[in-house]
């Protein structure tokens, strides 16, 4: 993965990261927070932004499109829970609440997808990858609780256990 990319430091997002299309789309910005202060852990985690920027993650849509259709048909699924019948909008509900999960289940299959191109790279780049994916990931704050006991399905990132354990393979 050689791609020419603007790296920024923004120290008000602690451990988290993202990346965006930079001017007229092509060159990957890439916002790291302040708190990544170990250079293995930077590497990995800027491997992981510009691997999502690689796979076109910044430019499909889809999981937001997905959310984004789960509001309309919430909003729907009120307004007909009290203006129509309530059977269509418990209908409309469900809809809601499908297309949310499976907006968040593409993030999730993104963000793992993502993992493992950041550590094939970094070990074509010499590194320890999947090391360095692994120890970046350990050094984040644990998963809360609810997360790690089921609520992993409302987040658009798989657990770090999972990630770590894809990464060790």
């Amino acid at each position: 993965m050689d791609t020419a990319h603007v790296l920024a430091t923004d120290p008000e997002i602690g451990r988290d990261a993202y990346t965006y299309h930079g001017h007229q789309g092509r060159m990957p910005v890439v916002i790291i927070g302040g708190d990544l202060s170990d250079p293995g852990e930077r590497r990995a985690v800027v491997a992981h932004e510009l691997a999502h920027h690689e796979l076109g993650h910044t430019t499909d849509h889809t999981a937001s499109r997905f959310r984004e259709a789960a509001m309309v048909a919430l909003g729907a699924a009120v307004v007909a829970a009290f203006t129509a019948s309530l059977l269509a909008g418990l209908l409309l509900a469900a809809s809601a609440a499908t297309a949310y999960l499976t907006g968040q289940a593409i993030h999730r299959a993104q963000e793992l997808d993502a993992d493992q191109v950041a550590a094939d790279a970094l070990d074509a780049a010499g590194m320890d990858g999947p090391g360095l994916s692994i120890a970046a990931l350990a050094a984040a704050p644990p998963d809360p609780r609810w997360i790690r006991w089921g609520g992993w399905v409302l987040s658009g990132h798989p657990t770090l256990r999972v990630r770590m354990a894809r990464l060790a393979r």
